[in-house]
């Protein structure tokens, strides 16, 4: 009976273990391609992570773990749509009655404005590319360690 005990405590300790080694890295990828991001929005003129003509929206990354899946996302879709791949030109139009007061170049002017649109910079994009090679080599390392018994 002791042998059985001894069993089940070996089996109950090698999968928090498991677990543990799966959640490390799980947490480290996030935070690579989190740190990525942020690092490829730095070559841009978002690099205050905000965007000052849209009332200063977060440009926010973040992530959850569920179980043995890690979920990287965009705090706000909309500003980070625009980083991404840019705006064409558009009218701004007055809202009702109330006219818009808008800031283009230092200066401002009020609605309706056409705005000239911006191109995308892709920070994600060029973020997830650039951790990719990190995030393996990471996992590489933790199956190495899991092999090993360390």
């Amino acid at each position: 009976m002791a042998d059985l005990d001894d069993l089940t405590r070996d089996l109950r300790k090698a999968r928090s273990k498991a677990r543990r080694l799966a959640q490390t890295p799980l947490r480290e990828s996030a935070k690579e391609i989190r740190r990525q991001v942020y690092d490829e929005l730095r070559g841009t003129p978002y690099r205050s992570r905000r965007l000052r003509n849209m009332g200063g929206a977060p440009l926010k990354v973040s992530y959850r773990i569920r179980g043995n899946t890690a979920h990287v996302e965009a705090g706000l879709p909309g500003p980070w749509a625009i980083v991404e791949r840019g705006a064409r030109p558009h009218r701004i139009p007055n809202s009702g009655r109330i006219h818009r007061q808008l800031a283009f170049g230092g200066q401002v002017v009020w609605g309706p404005v056409h705005h000239p649109g911006v191109r995308g910079y892709q920070p994600w994009e060029h973020g997830v590319d650039k951790a990719e090679p990190k995030i393996a080599a990471l996992w590489a390392k933790t199956l190495d360690a899991f092999r090993l018994g360390d």
